[in-house]
């Protein structure tokens, strides 16, 4: 059996905020139907804070359709469209 190296969610987030100034929080809540989902922003930590908080440059809403049921499915699809559109 072969063995590929690769990066747990956390490894890359960390690498984001000190490689690309990007910050993912993960939080969770209900969608218009009321299902429980979780649910990431992604902000850029470059901008200046206003009163200690810093405003997303991506909110959930802009990206994830799919209803992430999982912390890892959230992660996973802002993980991805960083990649993909933010990098």
């Amino acid at each position: 059996m072969s063995k590929i190296p690769c990066p747990t969610h956390q490894m890359a987030m960390t690498w984001l905020r000190e490689t690309h100034n990007l910050f993912i929080r993960v939080g969770f809540g209900n969608d218009n139907k009321g299902n429980f989902l979780y649910m990431a922003d992604i902000y850029d930590l470059t901008n200046d804070a206003v009163d200690g908080l810093y405003n997303p440059i991506v909110e959930a809403n802009d990206y994830l359709f799919t209803n992430p049921k999982t912390y890892e499915e959230a992660v996973e699809a802002a993980l991805k469209y960083t990649l993909e559109n933010l990098i």
